[in-house]
C-alpha cells in the first residue's frame, strides 16, 4: 500500500474516529492481504485502539482474515456487523464495482462510516484486473447508488509525496444513514437483486425467493456526522510543508555555492 492511501487513512481515522480510540468499534478492511513482507497494511494504524480489526481477501494469505466463497457475496459476514469499513487500492481491481458497493453498504452498522481509496490514474497494474479509475465524481457516483452519504471527496492534486504521485488518489468518506425498518428492506432487496445480475439465467424463483425482512443489527455508536475536509487539507498541509522544504534547500544551496566561492578565492 502506498504512503499516500495510508496517510489519508490515519487522517481519517484521527479526524472521523478520534474520540472512539477506547471505544469497542469493528473494524472491516476490504482487500487486506499483504503480499510481500514490505507491503504495509491498515492494521498497525489502529493498534493503540480498543478496536477489532478483521481483515477481507479474495484469497487467503497474510493479514487475511477472512475469505468470500464469492467475491460478490460475502455470505460469511452478517448485515450491519461492521462500525468502519476501509478499502485502499482496490476499487480499481474489482469488475463489478456496483456490486462491491452494496456489500460494504449492507455489512456497514447505521450510522457506520466507510473511508475508500483509489486511483484517479496511474499505470496498468492487473491483480488480476485492472479495470477502473475513478474522476471527481466517480466515487461519489458509487456512494449515491449504494445509498450512502457523502461525507468529503477529493482527488490529489499536487505531487506531495516521494513516491506514488502517479496515481493522484480519489478518496472519499461516507456513512450509512439510520433508516426506518421499510428503507432498510429496499436496500436489502436491492443488493439481492444486484447480485443477481451476476447470474447467467434469473429465474421467477429467484424472485419469488427474496426475503423482504429486514435483517438483524443494531447501530453503530458513531453518531451521525457531517464533512471534516480531512484528506485536503492533509494535501494542502503537506504542499505548505514540501515548498518550506523547498526554500530551506534554496538557502542551503546559496550558503553552499558562496563557501565554494571564498575557497577558490585565493587568500
Amino acid at each position: 500500500m502506498h504512503e499516500s492511501c495510508l496517510d489519508k487513512v490515519r487522517i481519517f481515522i484521527d479526524d472521523y474516529l478520534g474520540e472512539f480510540k477506547d471505544k469497542d468499534l469493528s473494524v472491516l478492511d476490504v482487500g487486506s492481504m499483504t503480499a510481500i513482507d514490505s507491503q504495509k497494511s491498515h492494521r498497525p494504524l489502529i493498534a493503540d485502539t480498543h478496536w477489532k480489526y478483521t481483515g477481507l481477501d479474495i484469497e487467503p494469505g497474510p493479514n487475511v482474515d477472512v475469505v468470500p466463497g464469492d467475491p460478490y457475496d460475502w455470505m460469511e459476514i452478517p448485515d450491519n456487523n461492521f462500525d468502519v469499513v476501509l478499502c485502499s487500492q482496490v476499487f480499481e481491481h474489482i469488475e463489478f464495482i456496483w456490486i462491491s458497493i452494496l456489500e460494504i453498504s449492507r455489512v456497514l452498522k447505521p450510522n457506520g462510516l466507510a473511508c475508500i481509496i483509489a486511483p484517479s490514474a496511474g499505470t496498468v497494474h492487473r491483480h488480476p484486473y485492472d479495470c477502473w479509475r475513478y474522476y471527481p465524481d466517480g466515487l461519489q457516483a458509487l456512494a449515491k447508488y449504494a445509498d450512502l452519504r457523502v461525507l468529503e471527496s477529493d482527488i490529489q492534486k499536487n505531487p506531495v509525496y516521494k513516491k506514488g504521485n502517479i496515481w493522484k488518489d480519489a478518496s472519499i468518506i461516507v456513512q450509512k444513514p439510520a433508516l426506518d425498518d421499510r428503507s432498510h428492506s429496499e436496500r436489502h432487496v436491492k443488493n439481492i437483486l444486484a447480485k443477481m445480475t451476476l447470474k447467467k439465467n434469473i429465474t421467477r424463483g429467484d424472485i419469488e425467493s427474496i426475503d423482504f425482512s429486514r435483517q438483524p443489527g443494531g447501530e453503530s455508536i458513531i453518531r451521525q456526522m457531517e464533512g471534516l475536509g480531512a484528506i485536503s487539507r492533509l494535501e494542502k498541509e503537506l504542499l505548505i510543508s514540501q515548498g518550506a522544504m523547498r526554500v530551506k534547500s534554496r538557502i542551503i544551496i546559496g550558503h553552499l555555492r558562496e563557501i565554494l566561492r571564498c575557497m577558490r578565492k585565493p587568500l
